[in-house]
C-alpha cells in the first residue's frame, strides 16, 4: 500500500466576530494509506470533527497543505470541494443527517442525483445497496418512522450509494443502543474489509479497537499513535 492522503502542517484558526480566535487544530501531520482504518480519539473540543471535515473537504484549513490522491489547492472553491466531496467521499454521521420528512429511498438517491446518475441506473444501486444492507423493507418508509438503528443503516447506505473511496464516520455509534452498535459495528469492519479506506472519530474503544492505527489528538495536535494487534 502507498499513501494517498497526505496532511503536512495542517491548522485550523476560528474568528469568531468580537470574540477571541480559537486554534482548533495546530500543525497536524498524517498520512494515510489506501485501504487502511485509522481511528482518531480525544475528548470533546479536542479538533476531532474539525479533523474530519478538512479531510472530507467540508472545510478549508487555515495552514498547511492537503494531498488527496493530488496536491489539494487552497483555493478549491465550495462547487469544486462539494463535487471531490460527492465522488470521493462517504459521511457516516452521529446525528445521522437525514432529511426526516423524506423516505429512505429518496435520502439514499441525494448523492446519486447530485451526481447526475439517470434514474433506472439509481433504481438498480438504491435496490442492490438496500438488499446488501438488509434494509429493503425501509425503503419506502419515512425516516421520521425509522428507530436509531434503522437510520443509521440507511445513513451508511447513502455514504456508500457512490461508491467512495474514503468512508469517514464521527462518533457513528454514540446514538445507538447496545445491539444497534454492534450490528452497525459489523458493518464498519465489512465495509473496511472490502477494501474501503476508513477514518473513525470516536469516543468509543470498541470502535477505535476494529482499527489498524489509533490517533489521539489533545488540544488540536494529533499524536500517541498506537498499533492494534
Amino acid at each position: 500500500m502507498s499513501a494517498y492522503i497526505e496532511l503536512k502542517d495542517i491548522c485550523k484558526t476560528y474568528r469568531p466576530y468580537r470574540q477571541v480566535p480559537v486554534e482548533a487544530l495546530r500543525g497536524v501531520d498524517l498520512s494515510v494509506e489506501k485501504g487502511e482504518m485509522i481511528a482518531i480519539t480525544g475528548v470533546s473540543g479536542s479538533g476531532k470533527s474539525t479533523l474530519l471535515h478538512i479531510m472530507g473537504f467540508l472545510d478549508h484549513p487555515s495552514g498547511g497543505t492537503l494531498f488527496f490522491e493530488r496536491p489539494i489547492s487552497a483555493k478549491m472553491n465550495d462547487r469544486e470541494m462539494a463535487r471531490l466531496r460527492n465522488q470521493k467521499v462517504g459521511f457516516v454521521l452521529q446525528d445521522f443527517a437525514l432529511v426526516p420528512y423524506r423516505t429512505a429511498y429518496e435520502n439514499i438517491e441525494l448523492p446519486l442525483i447530485f451526481s447526475r446518475v439517470p434514474r433506472k441506473e439509481r433504481k438498480k444501486r438504491i435496490d442492490a445497496l438496500c438488499e446488501k444492507l438488509a434494509i429493503p423493507e425501509l425503503k419506502r418508509r419515512k425516516v421520521s418512522q425509522m428507530s436509531g438503528g434503522q437510520k443509521q443503516r440507511v445513513a451508511i447506505a447513502r455514504a456508500l450509494i457512490n461508491d467512495p473511496e474514503l468512508i469517514l464516520a464521527d462518533e457513528p455509534t454514540g446514538a445507538l443502543d447496545r445491539k444497534t452498535k454492534l450490528e452497525t459495528l459489523e458493518l464498519i469492519r465489512q465495509i473496511h474489509k472490502e477494501g474501503k479506506t476508513v477514518i473513525v472519530v470516536t469516543h468509543d474503544s470498541e470502535v477505535a479497537e476494529l482499527a489498524d492505527r489509533r490517533m489521539i489528538i489533545q488540544d488540536g495536535v494529533l499524536k500517541n499513535e498506537a498499533t492494534n494487534a
